[in-house]
């Protein structure tokens, strides 16, 4: 990261040097709107542009062009968000303050889906998109 702040500045945070394909996050090398170099911070590879597109749809800016909140793609239809004055960005459901480690969590101690949806007052199908990515699949 401090490679990545010497290179980009303070500002990489900013609309238009920060974005997401859903799954990683991706730096604009070129400093440019208008034609962005997406690279993963990760890996250094290219970012496929249809790709960064639709995860820029995912970010919520502030007034101040800086992120304000990001829908997390990995839970499906549902909407789970992390937002750092929400949670201290734990990631929770949008519109609540049900954090989704409490949801798995009483998915873990032996709770049906039922029983969870009715605790946090959400649909059932939300619960099941929210556990779906913490737990493994039988062979």
């Amino acid at each position: 990261m401090v490679a990545i702040r010497k290179e980009l500045g303070n500002d990489l945070l900013k609309k238009g040097c920060l974005a997401t394909d859903g799954k990683d996050i991706l730096l604009n090398y070129a400093l440019s709107q208008t034609d962005p170099q997406w690279t993963h911070a990760r890996d250094m590879q290219i970012g496929i542009p249809k790709v960064i597109e639709e995860g820029l749809q995912l970010i919520r800016w502030a007034d101040d062009d800086y992120p304000q909140s990001v829908k997390l793609k990995v839970y499906g239809y549902s909407d789970v968000i992390a937002d750092p004055r929400i949670a201290y960005g734990h990631p929770v459901i949008e519109g609540t303050r049900t954090r989704v480690e409490d949801v798995v969590s009483l998915f873990k101690a032996g709770e049906p889906f039922g029983v969870i949806a009715q605790e946090f007052q959400i649909d059932e199908a939300v619960v099941q998109d929210i556990i779906r990515p913490h737990v493994k699949l039988a062979a």
